[in-house]
């Protein structure tokens, strides 16, 4: 992405930051435009464009464009949202692909480790 390219997201998203409390919905850190952040759709509108009717002329996602698309609409509902780091977003995702019975028993074990790590309990 070109320099004026990047400056015109992050204005974009400048536009509708404090609609999130300028923070990472799952993390809490503040956005900073040298770290990649996300617009999450909570909810899709049928008639809605999403990220991947965005493509460059070499079939790269077109992210600027998509941004340009999707700002305005998040003015209107930013309630339909959440401010996300991408990587939280892209963690999000790709736990979203499991099936409902293997997805809980993922959580079991995420749940598992983050006591172990965070409470002190190394056995």
């Amino acid at each position: 992405m070109k320099q004026n390219e990047k400056l015109e997201l992050n204005i974009l998203f400048r536009s509708v930051i404090k609609k999130f409390q300028s923070r990472c919905w799952i993390c809490k850190e503040k956005y900073n435009e040298n770290i990649a952040f996300v617009l999450h759709h909570r909810k899709y509108l049928s008639n809605e464009k999403i990220y991947s009717d965005f493509k460059l002329s070499n079939n790269k996602p077109d992210r600027l464009s998509y941004y340009r698309y999707l700002i305005p609409i998040v003015k209107l509902d930013p309630n339909r949202f959440r401010l996300l780091h991408h990587k939280h977003h892209w963690m999000a995702e790709n736990w979203a692909m499991s099936r409902p019975a293997r997805f809980e028993r993922t959580v079991i074990v995420a749940r598992e480790i983050n006591k172990r790590k965070f409470n002190g309990d190394n056995k």
